[in-house]
């Protein structure tokens, strides 16, 4: 009789077993597998635990919006490779500009800072330059000037993960944030003691909050959009153009988000009103006529 058909005997230990007999439980660290065994375990682990969906937000405002364990993986890789490329940046000399702000943080208390900032010896918005007058207290070291953009420049990368899954998908996300992570531009600016990295950051963080406040998430993120857009202009003026566009999309692509949208952006005018002076100091700067003359494109031409 051929073996296959052992298990169907009657009285057999099979049968025995199948018929609701207890059966002994091997240990699975030193049970043999069959051929292949091996394969299928790693299958297995891959299945239920690198691939299985971790639950990071309701999603009622984010459809498919799934987050694997192996996503977690790779994006913290990422990261850390982003982290790597930027602290070599870091660690090289002040230059040009830098030192016109280790100069601003290090010769006056936060008052005297903003005081500085906000007349035309700068032709920038103050916050870059608070961050910097804290983060110099840490220590010594000039490069702590850095400190700030470092920490903004890193931390986008998985902000622009999340932003591109709400938006697209998995594939999509995972590009956008080795693009940030590995682009030259952001490398060199995530190391430079100026304001541009932690601009690309609040910039990043507004537009996640409007989309996922615009689809009917919590309402609360219309103030965290608000209060980021704000900190954006405060950090770099041209962060009005990005605020611009998000503002023109959102009332085109969510209609019925058009009355929280206008509200939140009218709390960031009202909010960037007390630095009006320092906005027309700046523009009536003698550095801002020379980096005129040094564009090729300007307002004037």
């Amino acid at each position: 009789m051929p073996s296959a058909s052992r298990s169907a005997l009657p009285g057999s230990a099979d049968a025995s077993s199948s018929a609701g007999a207890p059966r002994a439980v091997e240990n699975p660290d030193t049970a043999s597998y069959p051929s292949g065994g091996g394969s299928h375990y790693a299958r297995d682990f891959v299945a239920s635990y690198l691939l299985e969906p971790v639950k990071v937000a309701p999603r009622s405002w984010t459809p498919g919006f799934t987050l694997r364990r192996i996503d977690l993986i790779l994006i913290v890789l990422v990261t850390l490779a982003g982290l790597g490329l930027r602290i070599s940046r870091y660690g090289q000399s002040l230059f040009a500009d830098e030192i016109s702000t280790l100069w601003i943080v290090r010769n006056n208390d936060l008052s005297g800072v903003i005081s500085t900032v906000k007349t035309d010896a700068e032709i920038s918005p103050p916050l870059y330059f608070v961050l910097a007058w804290f983060s110099t207290k840490l220590g010594s070291a000039p490069e702590l000037v850095r400190l700030p953009s470092l920490i903004a420049g890193v931390l986008s990368i998985p902000l622009v993960y999340v932003l591109a899954l709400t938006l697209a998908n998995r594939r999509a996300a995972m590009v956008a944030a080795t693009v940030m992570a590995l682009s030259p531009f952001m490398i060199y600016y995530s190391g430079e003691g100026r304001n541009y990295a932690v601009m690309v950051f609040l910039v990043v963080i507004s537009t996640l909050s409007m989309v996922i406040a615009a689809r009917g998430g919590w309402r609360w993120l219309w103030a965290v959009y608000a209060l980021s857009s704000c900190l954006a202009l405060y950090s770099h003026y041209t962060a009005v153009f990005v605020l611009f566009g998000q503002f023109l999309w959102l009332v085109w692509a969510h209609p019925r988000a058009r009355r929280p949208a206008l509200l939140a952006n009218v709390a960031v005018l009202i909010g960037f009103l007390p630095w009006l002076p320092g906005f027309r100091a700046d523009g009536d700067s003698p550095t801002t006529a020379l980096a005129n003359q040094l564009l090729p494109f300007n307002f004037s031409t």
